[in-house]
């Protein structure tokens, strides 16, 4: 089961990679492109549009599939990013620093990484803790969710890393699987999203 998982992961990853090692800007000058990827340029349009996607993905499917839909978002979110930046593709980091810089640097977020189970002094697992969620932390949030509110935001993060896995370890990467535990629901409230290791 879990080796199928990582056969389909990687084959929906080396798809993502080859576009960004392919990707031309279409801006005349780069560093257009690079402004306008900022995500607190685009934060407040996220902010107004997102909740009435959120919406009619979880009213139109089931909940696997609602959950699917908004996933696929973010890992769309992180192709464009690696594209645009493709120094970060390539820059060393270390394991958390890949998902903590871009929280920090372009989503005004802070993470925390907790409950780590280790297996041969290798990570297998831990809990992800987002405090200030892109889209968590600025609105009003629906009540009882059923569906974790910012999707999108884990499928982005666990992207990230499978992309830059994939590039750096070649025929060999760990990948890694996010699933969302909880959004935030009031101020100063977290978000929580469990990450398994797949070797």
């Amino acid at each position: 089961m879990e080796s199928d998982l990582k056969s389909q992961m990687e084959k929906s990853i080396s798809k993502d990679l080859e576009y960004i090692l392919n990707y031309k800007h279409i801006a005349v000058e780069a560093k257009n492109a690079e402004y306008f990827s900022k995500m607190t340029i685009i934060k407040p349009i996220a902010n107004n549009v997102y909740p009435q996607i959120y919406v009619d993905l979880i009213q139109r499917f089931d909940h696997d599939e609602a959950i699917r839909h908004l996933k696929s978002m973010g890992t769309r979110v992180s192709k464009y990013f690696y594209s645009v930046f493709p120094k970060m593709l390539t820059k060393p980091q270390k394991f958390t620093e890949i998902f903590s810089e871009v929280a920090e640097s372009h989503l005004n977020s802070k993470l925390i990484f907790k409950d780590k189970v280790q297996e041969d002094k290798k990570l297998k697992s831990c809990i992800i803790e987002v405090k200030d969620c892109f889209f968590c932390s600025e609105i009003t949030l629906f009540q009882n969710l059923k569906i974790p509110y910012c999707i999108p935001i884990m499928g982005m993060y666990e992207n990230l890393y499978n992309i830059k896995s994939v590039y750096n370890k070649g025929m060999n990467p760990r990948l890694i699987y996010l699933n969302a535990l909880k959004s935030a629901e009031y101020d100063g409230d977290t978000c929580e999203y469990k990450l398994t290791v797949i070797d």
